[in-house]
Formats: C-alpha cells, structure tokens, sequence
C-alpha cells in the first residue's frame, strides 16, 4: 500500500496576498490526460505567484537539492513504494519533475515520462523542430532523449508536418519523409546536470 507523505491537508498550499491556491492531493490515481491538465494549471499558478511567494508574510518554499548543492526545485511532495519518488517544480522552465531515491543503491534517478511512439524530428539527425504523434502530454510534463536533451509538452493543436528522423528511446534514426499529424514539443534546459549526486536534502530557500 501506497504510503503518502502530505504536506499540509493537500499536496501544495500556497499563500499569496490573503488567497489560498491549491492543488488536491493525487490520493485516488486519475487518468494521465486529466493529471497532466492539472500539473498545467498548477504551473501556470506557481508562476503567477512564484514572484511574491517569499515576501508574503515570509513564506519560503522547501527545495530539493542533491550532494553537490544542485537545486532539483521546489518541493511538491513525495510517495513511497520501496524507494522514494520526489515531485518539485522548474518555475523557470515550468515543468514538474520527478527525482527517484534509490536508498538502497545510494543513487538519484531523474524520471521523465518516454514518449512510446518516439520524438520526431523535421531534419535529419534529431534536428529542428521536435514533435510527438501523442495529441497531449502536458505542458508540464518533460521527456528526456540521450545527450542528454529534455523536452517539454505544450498547447499545441496539433497539424500535419513532415519529419525525417525520429529518437526511438535509445537512439536517433533518419527516416524517408513520413507525413503525419504531430504535436510540437519544446526543447528545454535544466538547471542542474546529471547524474544526480545521492544523498537528497531538503532545504528551506
């Protein structure tokens, strides 16, 4: 059985100008789409408020970091299986992340959801625009290729575009031109590097 460690009576609170904004806590398991629709508002209300956070009556998020100091970001919350599995969020990039504490290995793991059909490219080589043939990951939800390159979900609504080489989990691939409907993805920049140094901290900052 799933243990969750709740912060506060939901999974955020927040605290901006007298206001109270929330995100429920993810006790019953909903369906990707709908999850990946919340984490989108969620981010669009962090970054709202992200400004004013710590001058409000001194409210100060908790940050993960790893053993070199890195900051995973703004701590969201955490469940248990036999590891630790850590949420926070990348106000700059937007996007919520997933860190996996290994205790038993003593090591970090960045969990990113992999895209099963594969990240398409326009050019050859994994290059130009980046697309998904998923018509909705989330605009806060990131994938991860071997480079290591990152990319983020957006609103797009998606068109026919003509991709020549696609990265299929493991490695990039030219294709002949396949013409298809795809949704654009953003190709984003962490704020840390990996791998992750094991132990976590959690810190006030």
């Amino acid at each position: 059985m799933k243990n969750k460690l709740v912060l506060g009576a939901v999974v955020v609170v927040f605290v901006a100008a007298g206001f109270l904004v929330s995100v429920p806590a993810r006790g019953q398991e909903a369906d990707t789409p709908f999850w990946d629709f919340i984490l989108g508002k969620f981010a669009e209300v962090w970054n709202a408020i992200a400004g004013i956070n710590n001058r409000i009556n001194g409210v100060k998020p908790l940050h993960l970091f790893d053993a070199n100091g890195q900051d995973l970001g703004i701590l969201i919350d955490a469940s248990s299986y036999d590891d630790l599995m850590y949420r926070s969020f990348l106000p700059n990039q937007g996007v919520v992340i997933q860190v996996l504490d290994r205790i038993q290995f003593r090591s970090l793991e960045l969990r990113s959801r992999g895209i099963a059909s594969g990240i398409f490219f326009t050019g050859s080589n994994c290059t130009g625009n980046a697309y998904t043939r998923i018509s909705y990951i989330g605009p806060s939800a990131i994938t991860g290729i071997t480079g290591p390159r990152y990319f983020k979900g957006t609103t797009d609504s998606g068109g026919i575009n003509t991709t020549l080489s696609y990265f299929d989990g493991t490695r990039c691939q030219n294709t002949s031109p396949e013409t298809t409907m795809t949704y654009l993805l953003n190709e984003i920049t962490l704020p840390f590097t990996e791998p992750l140094a094991w132990p976590l901290s959690i810190k006030v900052r």
